[in-house]
């Protein structure tokens, strides 16, 4: 589905080392917990609860939030390929998801716009912690960082608690760059997979992105949006991206690869 034959697609992806795949919950979610941020679990996952009942707090964070039991999807192993087939240097990520995908993908730029279940960082924001053994950590440093003194707390977003904006200056440069006073798009190939668009930040990347491919959109240069939605028609619909599905996930990104 979509405006363009899929030869095109594959064409402006060899052309440019600029590719962003945009990951979202439909990826990791079918085979691992996802904690949900809602007003039930607000009553104790809060910054008030953190600083004035840090070990009720983190009792919770350890049985609810953090995931020791980590599963990889057939949705991430299809992503990994895909990955692999682009070529790591020429492909940045949009993690949207609060489970870390490619850790050991050292060379890959990736923003994890949502946390990750399994870092902590200090409130000064200088340190981070990720360990299989955190809780023993945090214990033995009553939840402390032992390099500022300053509380430890989860990477991931507590309720109504609002994005780093050290995030969103990275996520829009990612996304466009501003040059000689005009913004221009910061990639070619924008590619959604699994993605929640009743996010207002994803949805936004969409509308501004395809708002700034009109403007600079040239015969010889073309920006492609292609979202990959697990049975997502409605989405898909809204968007009308260049190229589009809702099959299996792990199988249309299997169909994809098979093009290069």
């Amino acid at each position: 589905m979509g405006r363009h034959k899929i030869e095109e697609l594959i064409e402006n992806i060899k052309k440019y080392d600029d590719t962003i795949i945009v990951l979202g919950k439909d990826v990791v979610e079918k085979e691992n917990k996802i904690f949900k941020v809602d007003e039930e679990s607000a009553k104790i996952f809060n910054r008030k609860t953190l600083y004035r009942k840090p070990k009720l707090y983190w009792q919770f964070y350890f049985n609810y939030v953090y995931n020791n039991n980590r599963i990889y999807t057939n949705e991430e192993k299809a992503v990994s390929k895909l990955i692999n087939t682009i070529g790591k240097d020429k492909v940045k990520i949009i993690n949207d998801t609060t489970l870390d995908s490619y850790k050991d993908y050292k060379e890959l730029v990736k923003l994890d716009l949502s946390g990750n279940v399994n870092e902590l960082t200090c409130v000064s924001g200088r340190h981070t912690l990720s360990s299989d053994k955190m809780a023993d950590y945090l214990i033995e440093h009553n939840f402390k960082c032992p390099v500022c003194n300053s509380i430890y707390k989860p990477t991931v977003l507590m309720y109504n608690e609002k994005y780093d904006p050290l995030k969103l200056a990275i996520l829009e440069n990612m996304i466009s760059r501003e040059e000689n006073g005009i913004r221009i798009p910061s990639t070619h190939n924008l590619i959604f997979i699994g993605a929640d668009f009743d996010s207002d930040i994803i949805h936004d990347i969409v509308i501004s992105f395809k708002a700034l491919s009109v403007i600079h959109e040239k015969e010889d240069e073309k920006f492609f949006i292609t979202m990959i939605l697990d049975y997502d028609p409605v989405n898909i619909d809204r968007y009308e991206p260049d190229f589009a599905t809702s099959d299996s996930i792990s199988e249309s990104i299997d169909r994809l690869v098979e093009l290069f």
